[in-house]
C-alpha cells in the first residue's frame, strides 16, 4: 500500500518508523529540514511530488494548528480514495471536511469523542478509531482500508454486465 504521512513531526516520525518496513511510505512537510528527521520513506515537498506517488492511504500527522492548512494544499492533488482525518480541527471539523470530498472517498476518523461514531458511518467512514490508537487497531483499520481499496479495484476490472 502506497501510504502519505502529512508532517514529519514526531508523529509522522512515529508512522513511518511503524509502516515503512511492510509499506511504500512517503512523508510530505512543507518545512524540509523536518524531513531529515524520517528515514526509509519518500520525502516530499511539492505537491506535485504528492500527486505523482498516489497515496492509496493519507495519515494526517499535521500539528493540529496547521491541519486544516494542510488538507486544503494536498486535497487537489489526492486520488479520490481514502484518507484518515481528526474529528475536531480549527475551523473545520472532520464531519465537515468528509462532506466536502468527493462521493468516493473513503474516511478513518481518529479522535477521543465518542459522539461522532453515529454520523461518522453516515458519512461513508471506514472505522471510527478513539485515542489513543493502539498499533492494533491502526493496522486493523488500515488493512480494511486495505481490502476496500481491493474490492474497489476488482469491480472496476469486471465488464460491464
Amino acid at each position: 500500500m502506497r501510504i502519505l504521512i502529512l508532517g514529519a513531526g514526531k508523529m509522522g516520525s512515529f508512522f513511518t518508523d511503524i509502516l515503512s518496513f511492510q509499506h511504500e511510505t512517503a512523508v510530505f512537510d512543507v518545512n524540509p529540514h523536518q524531513l531529515r528527521f524520517v528515514y526509509n520513506t519518500y520525502r516530499f515537498t511539492t505537491l506535485e511530488e504528492i500527486k505523482d506517488f498516489e497515496p492509496e492511504l493519507v495519515i494526517n500527522a499535521v500539528t493540529v494548528k496547521y491541519t486544516l492548512d494542510a488538507f486544503r494544499q494536498v486535497l487537489p492533488v489526492l486520488p479520490k480514495d481514502c484518507i484518515i482525518s481528526d474529528i475536531q480541527m480549527p475551523g473545520l471539523n472532520g464531519m465537515e471536511l468528509s462532506r466536502m470530498l468527493p462521493e468516493e472517498t473513503r474516511v478513518i476518523f481518529t479522535t477521543a469523542f465518542t459522539q461522532y461514531a453515529v454520523e461518522g458511518f453516515r458519512v461513508r467512514a471506514l472505522d471510527y478509531l478513539l485515542k489513543p490508537i493502539s498499533y492494533a487497531d491502526f493496522l486493523e483499520a488500515a488493512d480494511k482500508a486495505l481490502g476496500w481499496f481491493e474490492m474497489k479495484r476488482r469491480a472496476e476490472a469486471l465488464p460491464p454486465a
